[in-house]
């Protein structure tokens, strides 16, 4: 299991227009098709389709607050739940034994 991301260091943003593929959050990396999760600044962890919710209704406003930080390939590892819907997603190789 994960720990939680804590507090992202304030100063960092990245351009999530560089992660929207045809008005859609990658859910996988490029390399490897792992799943993806995003990271805000507060720590909230959110799945894909909670990003496109929020860049297609036009509520991803980083400069009004919680930005998107990071991204979290999610390799291996139980699985984590979004923190905005709640849906779990799986890693890509599991618990490690």
């Amino acid at each position: 299991m994960i720990a939680t991301f804590g507090r992202i260091v304030e100063s960092v943003t990245i351009d999530l227009e560089l992660f929207i593929l045809n008005g859609k959050a990658q859910a996988h990396t490029e390399q490897g098709g792992y799943p993806l999760m995003y990271v805000s600044q507060s720590g909230e962890l959110l799945c894909p389709d909670c990003v496109t919710r929020y860049w297609q209704e036009d509520e991803y406003h980083p400069e009004e607050g919680d930005p998107i930080v990071a991204l979290y390939p999610h390799m291996e590892g139980e699985a984590v739940a979004c923190d905005d819907c709640g849906e779990y997603t799986e890693s890509a190789y599991d618990v490690p034994v």
